[in-house]
Protein backbone atom coordinates (compact mmCIF):
# COMPACT_ATOMS: atom_id res chain seq x y z
CA UNK A 1 0.00 0.00 0.00
CA UNK A 2 2.83 2.45 0.84
CA UNK A 3 4.26 1.42 -2.79
CA UNK A 4 1.09 2.91 -4.22
CA UNK A 5 0.41 5.78 -2.42
CA UNK A 6 4.16 6.96 -3.20
CA UNK A 7 3.20 7.34 -7.10
CA UNK A 8 0.19 9.03 -6.36
CA UNK A 9 0.27 12.81 -5.15
CA UNK A 10 -0.69 14.04 -1.78
CA UNK A 11 -4.14 15.86 -3.84
CA UNK A 12 -5.27 12.53 -4.78
CA UNK A 13 -6.23 11.17 -1.66
CA UNK A 14 -9.27 9.05 -1.35
CA UNK A 15 -10.93 12.00 1.38
CA UNK A 16 -10.13 14.57 -1.20
CA UNK A 17 -10.99 12.58 -4.22
CA UNK A 18 -15.17 11.49 -2.77
CA UNK A 19 -16.01 14.91 -3.37
CA UNK A 20 -14.54 15.43 -6.25
CA UNK A 21 -15.51 12.45 -7.60
CA UNK A 22 -19.57 13.65 -6.83
CA UNK A 23 -19.11 16.70 -8.41
CA UNK A 24 -17.51 15.38 -11.70
CA UNK A 25 -20.96 12.74 -11.27
CA UNK A 26 -23.16 15.68 -10.71
CA UNK A 27 -21.63 17.66 -13.85
CA UNK A 28 -21.71 14.28 -15.81
CA UNK A 29 -25.47 13.49 -14.82
CA UNK A 30 -25.96 17.35 -15.82
CA UNK A 31 -24.47 17.14 -19.14
CA UNK A 32 -26.53 13.96 -20.22
CA UNK A 33 -29.72 15.58 -19.00
CA UNK A 34 -29.08 18.39 -21.49
CA UNK A 35 -27.72 16.19 -24.04
CA UNK A 36 -30.99 13.83 -23.73
CA UNK A 37 -32.65 17.16 -23.91
CA UNK A 38 -30.76 18.34 -26.81
CA UNK A 39 -31.30 14.88 -28.71
CA UNK A 40 -34.84 15.52 -27.87
CA UNK A 41 -35.37 18.99 -29.61
CA UNK A 42 -32.93 17.87 -32.47
CA UNK A 43 -35.52 14.95 -32.78
CA UNK A 44 -38.05 17.58 -33.05
CA UNK A 45 -36.83 19.38 -35.19
CA UNK A 46 -36.25 16.64 -37.32
CA UNK A 47 -39.77 15.55 -37.53
CA UNK A 48 -41.08 19.32 -38.26
CA UNK A 49 -38.44 19.75 -41.17
CA UNK A 50 -39.83 16.27 -42.72
CA UNK A 51 -43.40 17.17 -41.98
CA UNK A 52 -42.49 20.75 -43.52
CA UNK A 53 -40.58 18.87 -46.77
CA UNK A 54 -43.68 16.42 -46.84
CA UNK A 55 -46.12 19.34 -46.82
CA UNK A 56 -43.89 20.94 -50.32
CA UNK A 57 -44.15 18.53 -51.86
CA UNK A 58 -47.46 17.79 -51.39
CA UNK A 59 -47.89 21.35 -52.39
CA UNK A 60 -45.62 21.05 -55.26
CA UNK A 61 -47.71 18.02 -56.90
CA UNK A 62 -50.97 19.17 -56.13
CA UNK A 63 -49.60 22.32 -57.98
CA UNK A 64 -48.34 20.50 -61.28
CA UNK A 65 -51.40 18.41 -61.37
CA UNK A 66 -53.38 21.76 -61.42
CA UNK A 67 -50.93 23.24 -63.88
CA UNK A 68 -51.32 20.18 -66.28
CA UNK A 69 -54.94 20.01 -65.72
CA UNK A 70 -55.01 24.08 -66.65
CA UNK A 71 -52.68 23.36 -69.75
CA UNK A 72 -54.88 20.54 -70.48
CA UNK A 73 -58.15 22.18 -70.65
CA UNK A 74 -56.11 25.50 -72.19
CA UNK A 75 -55.33 23.21 -75.18
CA UNK A 76 -59.05 21.86 -75.36
CA UNK A 77 -60.34 25.46 -75.50
CA UNK A 78 -57.55 26.60 -78.24
CA UNK A 79 -58.71 23.27 -80.00
CA UNK A 80 -62.12 24.43 -80.15
CA UNK A 81 -61.39 28.31 -80.75
CA UNK A 82 -59.08 26.75 -83.75
CA UNK A 83 -62.18 24.92 -84.92
CA UNK A 84 -65.12 27.56 -84.61
CA UNK A 85 -61.99 30.00 -86.62
CA UNK A 86 -61.86 27.32 -89.34
CA UNK A 87 -65.89 27.00 -89.31
CA UNK A 88 -66.45 31.25 -89.45
CA UNK A 89 -64.21 31.09 -92.58
CA UNK A 90 -65.91 28.27 -93.84
CA UNK A 91 -68.98 29.65 -93.41
CA UNK A 92 -67.87 33.58 -94.45
CA UNK A 93 -66.60 31.61 -97.86
CA UNK A 94 -69.96 30.06 -97.97
CA UNK A 95 -72.06 33.83 -97.37
CA UNK A 96 -69.76 35.00 -100.11
CA UNK A 97 -70.95 32.37 -102.62
CA UNK A 98 -74.28 33.25 -101.93
CA UNK A 99 -73.79 37.14 -102.18
CA UNK A 100 -72.57 36.24 -105.42
CA UNK A 101 -75.22 34.26 -106.91
CA UNK A 102 -77.94 36.19 -105.60
CA UNK A 103 -76.35 39.55 -106.89
CA UNK A 104 -76.08 37.26 -110.68
CA UNK A 105 -80.51 36.15 -109.87
CA UNK A 106 -80.95 39.91 -109.17
CA UNK A 107 -79.05 40.96 -111.95
CA UNK A 108 -81.16 38.23 -114.14
CA UNK A 109 -84.56 39.25 -112.36
CA UNK A 110 -84.41 42.72 -113.56
CA UNK A 111 -83.09 41.31 -117.25
CA UNK A 112 -86.38 39.61 -117.12
CA UNK A 113 -88.32 42.65 -115.45
CA UNK A 114 -86.81 44.78 -118.43
CA UNK A 115 -87.48 42.09 -121.43
CA UNK A 116 -91.02 41.86 -119.77
CA UNK A 117 -91.84 45.64 -119.40
CA UNK A 118 -90.42 45.48 -123.47
CA UNK A 119 -93.02 42.40 -124.69
CA UNK A 120 -95.99 44.67 -123.03
CA UNK A 121 -95.21 47.69 -124.63
CA UNK A 122 -94.17 45.69 -128.16
CA UNK A 123 -97.96 43.99 -127.17
CA UNK A 124 -99.29 47.49 -126.97
CA UNK A 125 -97.71 48.64 -130.15
CA UNK A 126 -99.56 45.64 -131.60
CA UNK A 127 -102.50 45.67 -130.59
Amino acid sequence: AESLEAGMPEATSPAIEAPHLEQLHAQLQDLRGRYIEMLGRCEEFRDQLCASQAKKEAQRTAGDQKRRSWEKLVAEHQLLVDQGEAEIERLRHEVEEAQGRQEKVQQERERLERAARQDQATLKQLQ
